[in-house]
């Protein structure tokens, strides 16, 4: 919108005059006369209402293969990525001038990409962000990790590849979730039960985290030595900052 004058006013909608060069893709039309601002637009432009922690989360949520919904007893349902973390910095680098672009870049370099639940985002969040920030500060992991079979692997196991809830590959260390609110039914369980089995198998080091133990402070104190031990990562527990672990930890629920 050129002016104010061009505004129309709305219960339902904040309207706001852009008098900058809009960068390339940051819209895209619906019809005729409507438009609908891209994935990596929306991203930059709630960085001014936003704080750092909850557009990280919206970041993971426009990467991942997840939309929060309360349709769903999970709270989430499935969906194509809108976005990659390689779009989002690269929106950001476009939109020199607008407001809120300092915290967006800053937030989209903490985004872990790929999640399928807001669970997944969650303790890869805990577990990457830097210390200051309250997290454990250890190298982003691959999360739903495709794990491909060589012909030999694919008789005994019966399948051609193996989908990892998150993966250090390198170091051949996978994590899993447990969570009888994202598992329901004991043949679910008991596919979770052989796939991890079958990861194992594999020669790769498999630790599970409950939600019982991801809001625990002990025990993931415990998964992190475990996995920076696996990656070769030195982790220094006394410079993480424990309060703003505590708001991490309330700012992702």
């Amino acid at each position: 919108m050129k002016s104010k004058r061009h505004t129309h006013s709305s219960q339902n909608a904040r309207y706001v005059v852009c008098t900058r060069q809009l960068p390339p893709n940051a819209f895209h039309r619906l019809n005729e006369d409507r438009f609908v601002a891209s994935p990596e637009f929306a991203f930059i432009a709630l960085a001014r209402q936003l704080d750092l922690i909850d557009l990280v989360l919206l970041g993971c949520e426009l990467t991942g293969t997840y939309v929060t919904s309360d349709a769903d007893e999970r709270g989430f349902v499935q969906c194509e990525p809108l976005a990659t973390v390689a779009s989002l910095a690269r929106m950001a680098s476009n939109c020199t001038g607008f407001g809120g672009i300092k915290r967006a870049l800053a937030a989209s370099r903490h985004v872990v990409e790929n999640a399928a639940s807001p669970m997944g985002s969650c303790v890869a969040l805990l577990l990457t962000m830097p210390r200051h920030l309250g997290g454990y500060g250890l190298p982003k992991p691959r999360l739903n990790y495709k794990l491909e079979l060589s012909r030999e692997q694919c008789i005994p196991l019966k399948r051609k590849s193996i989908t990892v809830d998150m993966m250090w590959p390198s170091a051949k260390m996978a994590i899993e979730y447990e969570s009888t609110a994202w598992h329901h039914g004991d043949e679910k369980f008991v596919q979770d039960s052989i796939r991890r089995n079958d990861i194992r198998s594999l020669g790769y080091d498999v630790t599970t985290i409950t939600r019982n133990e991801y809001k625990s402070i002990a025990a993931m104190d415990r998964i992190a030595a475990n996995v920076a031990a696996k990656v070769g990562h030195r982790l220094r527990f006394e410079r993480i900052n424990r309060n703003a672990q505590s708001e991490l930890r309330r700012a992702m629920g």
